[in-house]
């Protein structure tokens, strides 16, 4: 019974993909797979693509369990890091992703919607995108003297990459959708990043490759997390409006309900309250008319005497 109910639970939950979600889904997976094997890559590097492109995935297609796959991913990313003594990259993740991250977990199993498996986003108020602003100007500030002290490579590029990924998982954290933006910079900045040394080297290396096909399924993913969010924006209003309706028929209707009930009980009442008046009125009747019979025997037998 147990087995039964787990795997309607799984085909549940992949029902509730969109066709094009479950083909970037399985080619993404596929392409990566396949590359990394052909590569050699670590099987750290191979874990890390494959929970990114599901974390991505998720987290466009809106569901809370996204988040996981994020904090997995995150670790994946520090410990393959360290390994290529990318401290930067450790720093960033340890300090700044992978909390928010932990944190966003926590808030978004939590709440109101806390039963959904979808989350529900939110809308930042105006002092939040100077809050967003700030991070941005503080972490690329922060990280230019600690790239440069670790004497990174391309430390101003590398800089807006840390940049929009701490402003990105901030934006994660308060469920935005313009998270998503965010991530495309990021991106973006990891893109060029990548491709700089292909064309310093003059050649494409099939790692490279591998990293470079990883990117393109996320900023695809991301794009596709932007049109989702934008669609649940456009119909929330009108389901919101919609909802109204039917909840102020349904009071209205068990308002006339309720009206009808009243009347109806107020018009028993009154008609037990006329019985039983009316029963009364008989009784006294009745008493009367025995106190006229036993005062005419009395008289008649005064009159006898």
């Amino acid at each position: 019974m147990e087995k039964t109910n787990f795997k309607d639970k799984i085909v549940a939950f992949f029902k509730r993909f969109t066709w094009y979600e479950l083909a970037l889904l399985i080619v993404g997976l596929v392409a990566i797979l396949v590359l990394s094997i052909i590569v050699k890559s670590s099987p750290v590097t191979i874990l890390y693509s494959v929970f990114g492109v599901i974390y991505t995935v998720l987290l466009a297609s809106k569901f809370k369990v996204a988040v996981v796959f994020g904090v997995i991913q995150s670790s994946l990313y520090i410990v393959q890091s360290v390994l290529y003594k990318n401290w930067g990259e450790v720093i960033l993740n340890s300090a700044i992703v992978l909390p928010i991250l932990i944190a966003s977990v926590i808030t978004w199993f939590t709440g109101i919607d806390k039963k959904n498996t979808q989350v529900t986003k939110s809308k930042l108020k105006s002092w939040e995108w100077a809050l967003v602003a700030g991070i941005f100007v503080v972490i690329w500030v922060s990280f230019y003297f600690i790239l440069n002290a670790l004497n990174t490579q391309n430390v101003i590029i590398a800089c807006f990459s840390c940049a929009f990924t701490a402003a990105a998982h901030y934006l994660l954290l308060r469920k935005s959708q313009w998270m998503f933006v965010a991530f495309i910079g990021v991106n973006v900045v990891l893109f060029v990043l990548w491709l700089l040394p292909v064309v310093q080297s003059g050649g494409l290396g099939l790692e490279s490759i591998t990293m470079l096909v990883t990117i393109l399924v996320y900023n695809i993913s991301n794009i596709m997390g932007i049109v989702n969010w934008a669609k649940s924006r456009n119909k929330n209003p009108k389901n919101n409006e919609e909802n109204t309706e039917k909840i102020d028929e349904n009071n209205q209707e068990k308002i006339d309900e309720n009206v009808e009930k009243l009347s109806e009980n107020q018009e028993n009442n009154s008609m037990t309250k006329n019985i039983e008046n009316t029963e009364e009125n008989v009784d006294k009747i009745d008493k009367n008319q025995k106190n006229d019979e036993n005062n005419v025997i009395l008289d008649k037998k005064v009159d006898k005497k």
